[in-house]
């Protein structure tokens, strides 16, 4: 048996994050959508809190190292729709790798009823690339509710109730901040049977040059060349068959 050292050590946060590159043996340590401040009581403009921890598979799952990833939320009407597009495809990617895949169809329908609930808003994101703010407003609505039923659907997957994943960890342009990458797939698969992962070259060279740029602040997405919207992963068919 543990004793009360080694149980407070395994569960108490880890003091490293997840590197840059290609994490293996990661499980899905928790996800939630709760309202985060700064030290001053500032609420962060960020939602769907996902934490991955990798682990060590001969040790008893021992944490080696832990990062937590979100999105921000939808506010501003020139990143809505990529930013929305990027959100609900990488779940969807997370959700496909992390839940077991006889689970999968019946986990992710929750998900799948709220997209059919508001699906003419759902294809006005689709067809809208800059959308006005009264569709903005709504786009984030939809996106609170999409990212509540994420949560409630991938809660009962978080540790060792889910598979272990393999997981692409990058940098954002000028080698600072660590985020999950800006493509909406091939950045996270099972570590047993899923797809090889790799580094993007541009994602290296970021990293590579970190020491020779000055410091930003992480901002949204909001690059035309990031997202495909034809790739949005549910399609019409699908939702009106829900």
């Amino acid at each position: 048996m543990k004793n009360l050292t080694d149980v407070f050590l395994d569960s108490a946060p880890s003091r490293f994050k997840l590197a840059f590159g290609v994490s293996k043996n990661v499980m899905l340590k928790s996800v939630d959508n709760e309202v985060r401040r700064d030290k001053n009581g500032v609420k962060f403009n960020k939602n769907c809190y996902l934490t991955f921890a990798q682990v060590d598979v001969e040790d008893s799952n021992k944490i080696l190292g832990q990062s937590t990833f979100s999105y921000f939320n939808i506010d501003k009407p020139a990143f809505a729709t990529k930013n929305f597009i990027h959100q609900f495809n990488q779940m969807i990617e997370v959700a496909k790798a992390v839940i077991p895949k006889e689970d999968f169809t019946k986990a992710i329908g929750s998900i799948q009823k709220v997209l059919a609930n508001d699906v003419d808003l759902f294809r006005e994101i689709k067809g809208e690339k800059v959308p006005t703010a009264k569709t903005t407003k709504a786009i984030g609505e939809l996106q609170n509710k999409v990212v509540d039923s994420f949560v409630e659907a991938m809660s009962a997957y978080t540790g060792e109730n889910g598979d272990l994943v393999n997981l692409v960890v990058v940098t954002d342009p000028k080698g600072m901040f660590f985020d999950l990458p800006r493509e909406d797939k091939g950045f996270i698969s099972k570590t047993e049977g899923g797809m090889k992962l790799s580094v993007d070259a541009k994602y290296a060279r970021w990293y590579a040059d970190k020491d020779k740029v000055e410091t930003s602040t992480a901002d949204d997405i909001g690059d035309e060349s990031i997202i495909d919207e034809d790739e949005i992963m549910v399609e019409d068919d699908d939702l009106e068959g829900i």
